[in-house]
């Protein structure tokens, strides 16, 4: 706590604050100090800033300090850290973002990073919520160290059966029904070699999209493109492509994910026709809507598409084909 006092605070009022302390202390050697022991000598912004820390997370606070093992380069490191991916967090207008998940996270990357590497391989494989953590703080919820140990053990997690990994499981906040992808973007610098193509993919990015994937007319969606998306450096457009090519994988039987590329086809997209190709190469056409084939006969007036449309469609009686074949458009 005092660490982050430091941090947050001018020099004068953190005398004040270390004044406090001692008094305290020599009164009081087993409690935790923490903000409501100083609350009364904080002006209002001292408080907001203070309160936007760590410090009202007194839990955390304490299980920081006991996974760092009470180290102040490394809680001083980690709150730094910390303090960077809140900012980035906020340029990046992750929704929903919570710092106390974030801290939390943080505590199990530092102190046990292989299981912190071990929930990045869960969540990647289930949209961002693991089924395991939910298991995880199952077992642990009302029981005793021993119990929960034989527990963890049976199923297959005695990885997590130490007494530091439990006491972090139970602490709030509650990881289950999370999704943890934003969170685990964050920390990309320390897992990136494990990262495969698209897994992490920048809040900004999901952002955008998300926006598309609304019941919007053609002159918003086309604003959307030519204001944000067309804005995006070429890492973060190519993310944004590969998203897409995720998205309508994913949702091969709505029109609106084609929708989507073609918008961006249309209003000249770098890159955009070369992955619109790519996924409709690998996608059964049976699935397709045949009122994307409408659109596709539409787009075949442009060079790049116009032989690879008529490829795609040649020898095929999906309804999707046949839209596109009709003479009637």
């Amino acid at each position: 706590s005092l660490l982050i006092c430091k941090r947050e605070l001018i020099q004068e009022t953190f005398e004040k604050v270390i004044t406090r302390f001692d008094s305290f202390r020599s009164g009081n050697k087993y409690s935790v100090f923490g903000f409501s022991d100083i609350k009364d000598i904080l002006s209002s912004e001292e408080q907001t800033a203070l309160t936007n820390s760590l410090v009202n997370i007194p839990a955390m606070s304490s299980i920081i300090c006991q996974s760092l093992y009470g180290n102040p380069r490394q809680i001083k490191r980690f709150l730094n850290t910390f303090t960077l991916r809140k900012r980035l967090a906020a340029v990046a207008n992750i929704k929903d973002f919570k710092d106390d998940i974030l801290a939390k996270l943080m505590i199990l990357e530092y102190s046990e990073p292989v299981l912190f590497k071990q929930i990045f391989d869960w969540q990647i494989l289930q949209n961002g919520i693991p089924k395991e953590i939910s298991q995880i703080e199952k077992i642990c919820d009302g029981r005793s160290f021993t119990e929960i140990t034989e527990a963890l053990k049976k199923d297959d997690l005695e990885k997590w059966s130490n007494e530091k990994v439990i006491k972090w499981i139970k602490v709030e906040p509650s990881l289950s029904g999370i999704d943890l992808r934003d969170y685990y973007w964050l920390s990309r610098d320390k897992i990136s070699s494990s990262i495969p193509g698209a897994s992490l993919v920048p809040p900004i990015v999901k952002s955008i999209f998300a926006e598309l994937e609304e019941d919007l007319s053609a002159s918003i969606i086309k604003d959307i493109i030519n204001n944000k998306v067309l804005t995006l450096n070429d890492s973060e457009l190519s993310k944004f492509l590969e998203y897409s090519v995720m998205k309508l994988r994913a949702n091969c039987s709505e029109k609106k994910y084609y929708d989507i590329f073609h918008f961006l086809i249309e209003e000249n997209i770098s890159n955009s026709i070369v992955y619109y190709k790519e996924v409709l190469s690998n996608i059964d056409l049976n699935t397709i809507p045949a009122s994307v084939g409408v659109r596709l006969k539409k787009l075949s007036e442009i060079p790049e598409l116009s032989d690879f449309l008529s490829k795609l469609f040649e020898d095929n009686n999906s309804e999707v084909s046949k839209a596109f074949k009709s003479e009637d458009l």
